[in-house]
């Protein structure tokens, strides 16, 4: 009797479900730059690279957000010369390892970015007693796990630890529901340079024909 009462609660008992989902992000300083906080606004101009994304969830529950790879690293500032030092490891010209250094803010209101304050969350590399992103170069990769509710929309603010710092990377997102997230942020991909400065070049032809 028992293990047939057993069989019968099963189905209702179920199991918790996990989400498994994974987004990319590019940051490059010429593109998106402000001076995120605690920023050191004397250092390369206090530019930092950032990515904003909108995004909600459609279950209540605990979700964890992980930077699981950031990769093409290139420190593109003036004002420091890392290359004399030879207890450094590059990963590009002028990039020591310790630059692959991400930060995640989350807010549930859209950030004014001139003077971002008040983050909901905030997480870095040291934020987590579990954290587990590592990357190549050590414990830089950002992990943040916290409750999100339903009927609220968060926006997510990726950047870096360093100032002029470009890179492109992979966030891994679990929790019991889906996160559907929408980039406020777009990066053009090299064909469309090229397709802009086509069609900006027949512009240019155009009128010059004309004024003739």
């Amino acid at each position: 009797m028992k293990k047939l009462l057993l069989l019968l609660l099963f189905p209702l008992l179920g199991y918790a479900t996990t989400i498994t989902s994974f987004e990319g992000f590019q940051l490059d300083v010429k593109e998106y730059e402000y001076l995120r906080p605690d920023g050191n606004a004397q250092e390369d101009d206090g530019e930092y690279a950032y990515a904003l994304a909108s995004f909600t969830v459609d279950v209540a529950g605990t979700y964890s957000v992980e930077n699981i790879g950031f990769h093409n690293v290139a420190y593109v500032g003036m004002d420091n010369d890392y290359t004399t030092n030879e207890s450094y490891t590059f990963i590009g010209p002028n990039t020591p390892s310790w630059k692959a250094d991400t930060m995640l803010y989350v807010y549930d209101v859209q950030p004014n970015l001139t003077t971002p304050s008040n983050p909901l969350f905030f997480a870095d590399n040291d934020d987590n007693d579990d954290y587990s992103g590592e990357s190549d170069y050590g414990d830089l990769l950002f992990y943040l796990e916290d409750d999100l509710e339903i009927n609220t929309t968060y926006y997510g603010l990726i950047t870096t630890y360093e100032a002029k710092v470009n890179g492109a990377g992979t966030i891994k997102i679990e929790g019991p529901g889906n996160l559907n997230m929408t980039y406020l942020t777009t990066i053009p991909e090299p064909s469309t340079y090229a397709l802009l400065l086509g069609w900006f070049m027949f512009l240019f032809i155009a009128i010059r024909e004309r004024n003739n």
